[in-house]
């Protein structure tokens, strides 16, 4: 039995190796187009950029030891790798990088916006590259087929076709969340909003979103099917609040946009700052705001100062959740008992 357990663990082991080896698969760039060269050196030029300004913010952030935003930079650094590993292509220009950037007495500000614009430039290059690849497909003549009539595509037009698919994949899997304004207060709405208008498509709106929040909760769905269903609702609850900032919703609308942030894409960093102001918006919220904040601060970030307040007015403000006043309490006894840490 034990030779047999042994058989099985190694196969399995080799399965996950071979797995791990798959090769990307390959864009082939046609040499001999000159429009084709000229958008994908366009693009990687954007790319080159994009990267050498994440790269100079997390140093920055690195040497001046912000550990929040250095979480940040390093997620949106991290991303971009992660949607490069897409594909390889066959053929790329030689890119000069940008030369190196002296930190010293470099203003954050002006950092941060060079980082930000050379993304926009980045996924515009990108949204370029597919339309390219979209007209080159639609002149071959090359409309996606299947089956029997697959043998009857030049091999131009499969070409063509696969660079299209392969650049598509490449934005989808590009996630907007992980990209950040790197200052709080551009990334959040601030306190002084209050929820004083019934307004009929803000309404919509937050139906179509926590339909789309409870979709993605669903086992019967794939991971990747749940997180675009929470990557929606979220998207859906950030419009409602930006166009419509006085909406009955916007404190629920808080509240889930923490909510799926936290339990969906670890931000850790922007969920507490969403769950305040939902109960900044509205002190009585019918949700446990304080008591989620607090146990993200706890578990989490490990700012234990922060969490303890929260449990204590988790205790005094937050609605009646069954265990959650217990829980509250035991944890702030831990917290401020030394014998207990």
């Amino acid at each position: 039995m034990r030779n047999r357990i042994v058989t099985v663990l190694a196969f399995a082991m080799i399965a996950t190796i071979l797995a791990g080896c798959k090769k990307p698969k390959m864009l082939v760039v046609d040499r001999t187009d000159g429009g084709e060269l000229e958008v994908v050196s366009q693009f990687a030029a954007k790319h080159e950029d994009y990267k050498h300004w994440l790269s100079v913010l997390e140093n920055y952030y690195k040497q001046s030891d912000n550990l929040d935003m250095l979480i940040w930079a390093r997620r949106e650094v991290n991303n971009l790798a992660d949607t490069d590993a897409t594909f390889k292509w066959s053929w790329q220009p030689e890119v000069t990088p940008p030369p190196a950037e002296s930190l010293v007495d470099r203003d954050e500000g002006v950092l941060v916006e060079y980082a930000i614009s050379s993304r926009h430039d980045y996924l515009a290059a990108s949204a370029d590259l597919e339309q390219f690849y979209d007209a080159k497909m639609i002149a071959t003549n090359s409309l996606p087929v299947t089956g029997s009539e697959e043998s009857l595509i030049s091999d131009e037009a499969k070409a063509a076709v696969n660079s299209l698919n392969l650049v598509k994949k490449m934005r989808k899997n590009f996630c907007h969340i992980k990209t950040y304004l790197y200052n709080f207060n551009a990334e959040v709405p601030g306190e002084h909003l209050r929820p004083t208008d019934v307004d009929p498509e803000a309404t919509r709106l937050f139906k179509t979103s926590m339909e789309l929040h409870e979709k993605g909760k669903s086992m019967l769905r794939t991971y990747s099917a749940r997180k675009a269903c929470q990557e929606q609702a979220l998207l859906g609850l950030q419009k409602l609040v930006r166009e419509h900032p006085k909406a009955m919703e916007i404190p629920l609308s808080a509240y889930y946009i923490a909510e799926i942030y936290k339990e969906y894409f670890d931000e850790n960093l922007r969920a507490v700052h969403w769950y305040e102001r939902a109960w900044q918006w509205n002190p009585e919220i019918d949700q446990p705001a304080r008591f989620q904040a607090a146990t993200v601060y706890d578990y989490r970030l490990k700012d234990f100062p922060k969490a303890i307040e929260l449990y204590d007015a988790s205790r005094l403000y937050d609605p009646y959740r069954v265990g959650n006043d217990n829980w509250a309490r035991d944890r702030v006894e831990d917290l401020t008992n030394p014998e207990k840490q």
